[in-house]
């Protein structure tokens, strides 16, 4: 763990999937670096794996919301081994398993 961080929270996770899908569009855009460029990427990303326990990400020019499901792992013996199955986020942010 990094030094000073005493437990791994929900915002971690996020910070790794908000910067993979950051750098999908970021490679995406090649040359034109613009704020533009990037976000006409982004609006480009269809059913994008981040590689982690989250639902595919799509975005549109109307949708910036990448996901609302999860599914949860634990550690056992140095290996991921998942807790539920799919999850959806509802209104008042209460996790149900699809």
């Amino acid at each position: 763990m990094l030094e000073g961080l005493k437990e791994r929270t929900c915002r971690y996770v996020q910070g790794f999937i908000n910067a993979r899908i950051l750098l999908e569009a970021v490679k995406r855009a090649g040359d034109d670096l613009t704020r533009e460029q990037i976000k006409e990427e982004l609006e480009k990303l269809e059913e994008f794996d981040t590689g982690a326990s989250y639902s595919r990400v799509t975005y549109t020019e109307r949708l910036h919301k990448p996901s609302s499901s999860l599914k949860l792992y634990s550690i056992a013996n140095g290996k991921l081994v998942p807790l539920t199955t799919m999850m959806i986020s509802i209104e008042q942010k209460i996790w149900t398993e699809l």
